[in-house]
């Protein structure tokens, strides 16, 4: 965990509501890493759907401090458990997660520039790190292009996501 650190707040418990002692340090170190490994990719699922759900407003009203409080958690909550399944499926050595997981790291690389853009930096491992004011400087219809239930890259994360979580559940 040294290339990111992690928020341990309600948004990131709320992705692991099946699994609420994974949401916390204490929990994750006593896990079995399979166990904690499925945790973490149906929490990256999660992440995916709480921001493809998310009301991203018009482009004719400002987002109150409220609704950018709000999408900066989600996004820091999605972030996070997005960093988490990456380590987490490394100390679950299981061979076919670990090559969706590099498939997952390689699209992150590939819209490295894209998120830039949007205040995510992709850092050496393939780990993301959200900038502290990502939300303040872009309008919420622009998030929604990134990270609302159409977005190309949300879709293809999924996909990926999708593939690790019926993986774990047919073997852990």
């Amino acid at each position: 965990m040294s290339n990111y650190f992690v928020t341990y707040n309600q948004s990131l418990r709320n992705l692991y509501t099946d699994n609420r002692m994974y949401a916390t340090r204490n929990g994750r170190d006593n896990a079995a890493p399979l166990a904690l490994a499925k945790a973490d990719s149906n929490a990256v699922g999660k992440g995916i759907l709480a921001l493809g759900k998310f009301n991203y407003g018009s482009d004719t009203k400002e987002a109150t401090e409220s609704e950018k409080k709000s999408l900066s958690g989600k996004l820091k909550a999605f972030v996070d458990s997005y960093n988490l399944s990456i380590d987490s499926v490394k100390a679950s050595k299981d061979k076919t997660a670990a090559k969706v997981s590099k498939k997952m790291q390689k699209l992150v690389e590939d819209y490295k520039n894209e998120l830039s853009a949007y205040g995510i930096s992709v850092k050496a491992g393939g780990y993301m790190e959200l900038s502290a004011s990502a939300v303040e400087n872009l309008s919420f219809k622009t998030f929604e292009k990134k990270f609302g239930k159409d977005s190309d890259f949300m879709k293809e994360l999924s996909k990926f996501e999708k593939q690790l979580s019926r993986h774990f559940d047919a073997y852990a």
